[in-house]
């Protein structure tokens, strides 16, 4: 078997197995949906934040606020 041949293979092996891994990751995640968004941002003072936002309906207020705030931070860096 010739370096190159052997190059090939380990290429489809590898590529074999990345395809697989997005299938399977993408399965999962259509079988059983995330119910939190974790966020972490950067705000205009260089303090990191972390938050958790549930995705069910009644926290929908808090996550349109924590959008809201993350895209006003962004308008105000880019000014």
């Amino acid at each position: 078997m010739s370096i190159l041949s052997l190059m090939m293979v380990i290429t489809a092996m590898v590529a074999g197995f990345m395809l697989a891994r997005f299938a399977v990751y993408h399965l999962l995640v259509w079988l059983k949906p995330s119910k939190t968004l974790k966020l972490t941002y950067v705000d205009q003072s260089g303090v990191q934040h972390f938050r958790e936002v549930s995705l069910e309906s009644q926290d929908a207020r808090l996550l349109v606020k924590t959008l809201n705030e993350i895209q006003s931070n962004a308008k105000r860096d880019g000014e």
